[in-house]
């Protein structure tokens, strides 16, 4: 399973994992994501009585903010993370490759832990490769946090070239000048 904090709530399904009690530890990790976390938002009241809202409204003067508490992205993919873990330890294979694929299209991209996850591993190294290929970023655009794949880029053999963009009534500095 995923590494986890300390608060209770997140050390008791570990430890009911451990002990093989597997269908309580994923009711705990699937209770987990509804319970307050790290993430928090901010909403002001309107004035007027116009309720809450994140942005937009008339000034404020008097209102005030409330605060949301809400499972973090990461703690969701922490907890289904372990959800898969648990079906798959269940043997229930097929679920627990959802809850993985749920898990990588949410942005996880820690490829290394889940092939080194010795539960994962009972889904079969070739089953795990093939969806952690499926959501592996390539090249540069993978590297700086692009989406995944191309759908086009294997069909096409010309290079991919760059629009040109100009400013209408802007010198192009880099254009070259005639001496």
């Amino acid at each position: 399973t995923a590494p986890h904090r300390t608060a209770p709530h997140r050390t008791a399904p570990h430890q009911m994992f451990k002990a093989g009690d597997y269908e309580n530890a994923m009711r705990m990790f699937e209770k987990s994501m509804s319970l307050p976390g790290s993430g928090r938002d901010f909403n002001r009241a309107r004035s007027g009585g116009g309720g809450t809202s994140a942005v937009g409204g008339a000034p404020n003067p008097g209102g005030g903010l409330f605060e949301q508490v809400f499972a973090s992205k990461e703690e969701v993919q922490c907890a289904k993370y372990n959800m898969a873990c648990c079906q798959t330890a269940m043997g229930n294979t097929q679920r627990g490759l959802e809850l993985l694929e749920e898990v990588l299209d949410s942005g996880f991209t820690d490829f290394d832990t889940i092939r080194k996850d010795s539960t994962l591993s009972k889904l079969g190294a070739a089953q795990l490769d093939q969806l952690i290929e499926k959501y592996k970023p390539e090249g540069l655009f993978g590297f700086l946090g692009g989406s995944s794949k191309p759908a086009k880029a294997a069909e096409s053999s010309k290079p991919m070239e760059l629009p040109k963009i100009t400013f209408k009534g802007l010198p192009n500095p880099f254009a070259k000048q005639d001496s």
